[in-house]
């Protein structure tokens, strides 16, 4: 049936290393990545295409043509995450199931989370 999502992306365009200075984690931007200042207007329309595609292609068929790329990025797969927003559960990330569902195992059992935040950072 239908679904809702709240879509969120964070994208450092055009930062500098001293606009960085604070940051306590790995940081990239496009224009270090790309060497050369980047629009942010152009930036965004290929993203919000690029998007609009994606969940026109997800109504259609599914998670299933995205799982395999998915799983290629995962960064949770095999690492502790603690699940917050309704559900609160911290466990062993283990990967998705077909519906894209995160799956969390707990205290010895496997949940399906279809929504929340998931943290990497327990400390």
């Amino acid at each position: 049936g239908a679904c809702r999502a709240v879509i969120g992306v964070g994208i450092n365009v055009n930062m500098s290393a001293p606009q960085a200075q604070d940051i306590r984690q790995p940081w990239t931007s496009v224009q270090a990545e790309l060497g050369a200042a980047q629009p942010r207007k152009r930036l965004a329309e290929k993203l919000l295409r690029e998007l609009h595609a994606a969940l026109l292609q997800f109504e259609r068929l599914g998670f299933a043509p995205f799982a395999a790329q998915w799983s290629a990025y995962d960064l949770t797969l095999n690492q502790p995450v603690r699940v917050s927003g309704g559900q609160e559960l911290d466990g062993i990330a283990r990967g998705l199931d077909a519906s894209g569902a995160l799956l969390v195992e707990s205290r010895g059992q496997r949940h399906a989370v279809h929504s929340g935040e998931v943290s990497l950072r327990l400390a």
